[in-house]
């Protein structure tokens, strides 16, 4: 019985000592999404994109994917400042780290330039 309770001490000594990675720092910002009163369905916007193909306006959501960590970040539409309702974390490997994030933001108007800037970092897509 005292092996047994050495050897389970042992154990969960072990354990305690386990600890996550922590996320690597943002490495990728991209606008990924848009939606629109005007064009209702989700516009996929690819990396290289520097406006949206179909004309958006009203009430808008935009979508930023960041592949890392960041919390300086600043996505702006039009030079005001976004807040965004609703962050996502993304696990796509399931090994518990979370890998990404993606930011949910609402923006009203006809067309202008999303931005989003993080440590001198900037990518930014014209809405049309």
């Amino acid at each position: 019985m005292k092996k047994l309770i050495v050897i389970a001490f042992m154990l969960l000594s072990f354990v305690s000592n386990v600890s996550a990675e922590p996320a690597p720092a943002a490495w990728l910002w991209e606008v990924e999404y848009v939606i629109s009163d005007l064009h209702p369905e989700w516009e996929d916007v690819y990396g290289s994109q520097t406006s949206t193909v179909y004309d958006h306006g009203g009430n808008m959501n935009i979508v930023v994917l960041v592949v890392g960590y960041s919390s300086t970040m600043v996505t702006t539409f039009n030079g005001s400042a976004l807040s965004p309702w609703h962050i996502q974390a993304l696990d796509p490997n399931n090994d518990g780290t979370i890998d990404a994030w993606r930011y949910y933001y609402s923006a009203n108007g006809q067309s202008g330039t999303v931005q989003v800037n993080d440590f001198g970092v900037k990518d930014s897509l014209y809405i049309k």
